[in-house]
């Protein structure tokens, strides 16, 4: 009986951890955004690590700082043939010498945020 106890006990407490672990898990992937850059709609983005949670369907994408929603911008997830070994974010320099933050690569997906997304796709 008291080893039946036990198991029980054991059983609980594994089942508790992994459940607190995928809660934790939908919470968002940390990037680090190493320069000030601006998104294609044009709301700005300060250097600095940020919690990037995708909505529900991947449609959009909000940017978290010390637990407050910073920006939300649409985004569309492009499929990609490789795994990403790491969280990284893209740029390119805009015809005004901004850095602008295209897409987000989060480490073992193989989805590509994407930024460039027309409104009401």
């Amino acid at each position: 009986m008291f080893n039946s106890l036990i198991k029980n006990v054991l059983s609980l407490a594994a089942a508790i951890i992994f459940l607190a672990a995928v809660a934790l898990a939908d919470k968002g992937k940390m990037v680090d955004i190493y320069t000030d850059a601006v998104l294609p709609d044009g709301q700005a983005l300060k250097a600095g690590k940020y919690q990037v949670v995708v909505g529900e369907g991947e449609k959009e994408v909000e940017f978290v700082q010390r637990g407050k929603v910073v920006l939300k911008h649409p985004c569309q997830c492009l499929g990609h043939k490789e795994v990403n070994p790491y969280n990284q974010a893209r740029y390119v320099e805009g015809p005004d010498k901004k850095q602008r933050l295209t897409e987000i690569r989060f480490a073992g997906k193989s989805c590509v945020l994407n930024f460039e997304v027309k409104q009401g796709m």
